[in-house]
Formats: structure tokens, sequence, C-alpha cells
């Protein structure tokens, strides 16, 4: 990861309780620039052990030494993009794929019971006589 990815790290807001889904939002983009969000999605390539079939191994070695190089960059871009409130969650991943989705459990459970608040504050604002329409979808917007 060069100086321009760590440029790039540092202008990402780190994760804490309250930016789940923006923040997934940047580190995807980050690690797509570095190659490695699409190992993310993928499974680890299986090792070959018979010696008869050298030119598939050699293939395969090529894929397995590329997705742990992609899951040592995406850990890394992960671990150095969250709060150290974060972290705990995170520690004992040893790929990319682990540290995201630990994050990924850990906040959609409570992006879920945010979504559910969110709800309710709009089912109880009332349009006030006087306003106009304008502010008041600016207002629930606001709750977003």
């Amino acid at each position: 990861m060069g100086e321009q990815s760590t440029s790039s790290i540092n202008n990402i807001e780190k994760l804490n309780a309250t930016n789940y889904l923006d923040w997934i939002f940047r580190v995807e983009l980050l690690l797509e620039k570095e190659d490695a969000w699409e190992f993310l999605q993928a499974e680890k390539p299986t090792e070959i052990d018979n010696a008869a079939v050298a030119a598939v191994k050699t293939e395969q070695k090529k894929k397995l030494d590329a997705w742990n190089k992609a899951q040592k960059t995406a850990r890394r871009i992960i671990g150095l993009s969250v709060e150290s409130s974060q972290l705990v969650y995170i520690k004992e991943a040893t790929t990319g794929i682990e540290a995201w989705n630990a994050l990924r459990e850990h906040h959609l459970k409570s992006t879920s019971s945010e979504k559910i608040c969110t709800m309710e504050k709009i089912f109880d604002m009332k349009f006030t006589h006087g306003k106009s329409m304008e502010t008041h979808i600016s207002e629930m917007w606001k709750c977003f």
C-alpha cells in the first residue's frame, strides 16, 4: 500500500458507533482502488496437492497468493479506518473478510434498531399549519 493509499485512508472518517453506512461506502471504494474488494466477495482458493497437475497447481497458487495479499490489504485498510472503540470487533480477524463481516454483523444490528427509531420519529411528526411543505419535508429528511 503506497503513500497515496495511506493518504486515502486518512481522508476517510474513522468508523464509530454512528457512521457505519457512510464508512462502508468509502472503504469499499478504497478497497476497489487497491484491487482488494473483489477478494472480500470471493471464497479462498483451495490448494491442489497433486503433483501431476503442476500447471493447474501453479495457476491455483497464483490465485491463492493474490487472495492472501488482498486479504492483508483489506484487513489493514479496515483496521486503520476505524476508531479505537471499534477495534474490539476486529482484533481477532486474520483476514479482511473476517474483519468486514464482524463489523457488518455488529453495526447492522444497531442500524436496524436505529431505523425503527427513525421511523417512529417520522410517524410522530405532524405538519404544522403556517410552515411550508418544503420545510416539513426537509425536517423529515434530517431524520435520516
